[in-house]
Formats: C-alpha cells, sequence, structure tokens
C-alpha cells in the first residue's frame, strides 16, 4: 500500500468511525434546496441504507420539482 493511499484511509478513519458507531441519520439541506444540496443528500442516504443504516432527508422549504424524478423512493420529505 503506498503512504498516499495509507494517508487517504487515516484522513477518512473519523468518518467510517461515526458512520460504524451510529444508525439513523438525519440529513439536512440548505434553505432554499437546489438541486447540489437534495441530491447530495439523497445519494449519501442511498449510500446509509446501502450499509444497513436508517436516513431521513428533510427540507423545510418545497422539494424542487425536477428532484423528484431523481428521488423516486420519496427520500426527501
Amino acid at each position: 500500500m503506498s503512504t498516499e493511499q495509507t494517508q487517504s484511509q487515516s484522513r477518512f478513519q473519523p468518518l467510517r468511525d461515526f458512520l460504524e458507531q451510529h444508525e439513523r441519520f438525519l440529513l439536512l439541506t440548505h434553505v432554499g434546496p437546489d438541486g447540489d444540496g437534495l441530491l447530495a443528500c439523497v445519494a449519501l442516504s442511498r449510500y446509509l441504507k446501502a450499509i444497513g443504516k436508517h436516513a431521513t432527508v428533510v427540507t423545510e422549504d418545497k422539494t424542487p420539482v425536477f428532484v423528484a424524478s431523481f428521488d423516486p423512493e420519496g427520500l426527501v420529505r
């Protein structure tokens, strides 16, 4: 394993530990959500589900219509 790979792994270890230690996650984005923020939450939610975790994506504002085609599961509430 290269030094660069080792540094990359150690840099992300705190995140790995956090994800392992928790089962439920609440994912939020900024006020006036746009595609970047909402779809990043959708992608992270799908990843968390794939590793056996539970994630809820919440937005205070109305979800933009275009997000529906990228969120067929209805993950954004």
